[in-house]
């Protein structure tokens, strides 16, 4: 069922040029702050982890993903990746995602 809550952004994607996760790999997840309603940097990065299981990143994340709603920003994104990346470079990627739109 489609979200019909106007106050609620939901977005899931995978980009096309990323390797798809695999459970039991490591994974490295950067949390930030889409839009802070103070004004500021439109992409704000608090928090970085590293998981032995996809779904334990994906559930800290989460977690993670609230606090920056709570802390008055518009919305969050969280960003998975187990390949040899950097994390300014998924820092990078997450502001072209954001300036494209």
């Amino acid at each position: 069922m489609p979200n019909t809550n106007p106050n609620v952004m939901e977005a899931s994607e995978q980009f096309d040029d990323w390797p798809e996760l695999v459970e039991g790999k490591k994974t490295q997840v950067i949390v930030c702050g889409i839009y802070p309603k103070a004004g500021g940097e439109p992409v704000q990065l608090y928090w970085r982890g590293e998981f032995d299981e996809v779904a334990k990143a994906q559930y800290w994340a989460s977690r993670k993903e609230r606090e920056f709603k709570r802390r008055g920003f518009m919305g969050a994104t969280s960003v998975y990746w187990q390949h040899g990346m950097s994390e300014q470079e998924a820092v990078d990627r997450i502001k072209r995602e954001v300036a494209a739109r």
